[in-house]
């Protein structure tokens, strides 16, 4: 993160090299960077406010009353860890993706043959999928 504290208000940067795989920071911290540089802090190409996509993403309150909270799959209520393979699917026109677990997706909407959001109902096609979190791959983890 570029503030170094966790994310509150998800945004979604696309790679440069690969609109399949994104980085997620928080709003504010990324806004400023972008206001004031005008780059992406990751790969350093030149980046807009415009270019910057909100994610929906579904809160997983911790227990223990103290405030803290996860993120979770808002289809399967399974919260997201360190292992979790973590997607999002992209609404282009809107600017905004919603975030859910690889499983989700794979179980629901690739076998099921069903090429609707999960969330929001409407049709999206393989290539509004972008990879969040796979730590199988060691490319989308550096």
């Amino acid at each position: 993160s570029l503030s170094l504290t966790p994310y509150t208000q998800p945004m979604l940067v696309l790679g440069s090299e690969n609109k399949n795989h994104g980085v997620i920071f928080d709003k504010f911290a990324l806004m400023e960077h972008v206001m004031q540089f005008k780059k992406d802090p990751v790969s350093g190409d030149a980046l807009e406010l415009s270019d910057l996509i909100e994610l929906k993403m579904d809160r997983a309150e911790e227990g223990g009353g103290g405030g803290s909270f996860g993120w979770q799959c808002p289809v399967l209520c399974k919260k997201f860890t360190d292992y979790s393979k973590v997607v999002a699917i992209m609404n282009k026109k809107e600017r905004v993706a919603h975030v859910l677990s690889y499983e989700a997706l794979l179980e629901l909407n690739y076998k099921a043959n069903n090429m609707e959001n999960l969330i929001t109902g409407e049709p999206f096609s393989k290539k509004d999928v972008v990879w969040l979190q796979d730590p199988n791959n060691q490319k989308l983890c550096q």
